[in-house]
């Protein structure tokens, strides 16, 4: 494992840490974010570093294992061939490629049955239903004069007249009731 990477890795991982530890201290919460974030990256940078060299370590002892083995090129060789699991997916000029036929249908089946359930769902929606909806959402439908409050109603109690002459026109586009024509 060369030592280079993961001194630098470290040397950032520590960076990261007193960076963000000070943005948390100046309240930067922001910049506290993305030293955090910097810092997981680097921790998880780190740890496939040393799990990756820890592996290459691993494979070394076992090829040096299999290689002082005799048994072993005699087991490699009586292996059974491998299988291609996929041979079908590869193009060949003597038979048809089934795989782009099998989507497409399966595509057209699954647009006619989404057609039928469209066709079904149009079909049980009838006025009566639509009616009774309707009935039942009245009850939370705005008011049909609008939400603005009549003339009459005062609108802030610790308004002055002429405030709530302004807030009036503002809300109704017409001047007050206490404002002169």
């Amino acid at each position: 494992m060369r030592k280079l990477p993961v001194v630098v890795l470290v040397l950032t991982l520590v960076l990261t840490a007193l960076l963000a530890g000070q943005a948390l201290y100046e309240w930067e919460w922001s910049r506290a974010m993305w030293m955090t974030t910097a810092f997981v990256a680097v921790e998880v940078a780190l740890v496939g570093v040393l799990v990756l060299s820890r592996l290459k370590r691993l494979d070394e002892r076992l090829e040096e294992l299999s290689r002082a083995d005799p048994v072993r090129p005699r087991l490699v060789e009586a292996r059974p061939p491998v299988r291609d699991h996929f041979a079908w997916l590869r193009e060949e000029v003597t038979r048809t490629n089934v795989f782009v036929t099998m989507v497409v249908g399966g595509g057209v089946v699954l647009s006619g049955v989404l057609w039928v359930i469209d066709q079904i769902a149009q079909r049980t929606v009838t006025p009566s239903r639509e009616s009774r909806l309707a009935r039942d959402l009245h009850t939370i439908a705005p008011p049909a004069d609008g939400l603005v409050p009549p003339e009459g109603v005062l609108i802030a109690e610790d308004l002055g007249e002429g405030e709530r002459d302004d807030l009036w026109l503002l809300l109704t586009g017409r001047p007050g009731p206490g404002s002169a024509p």
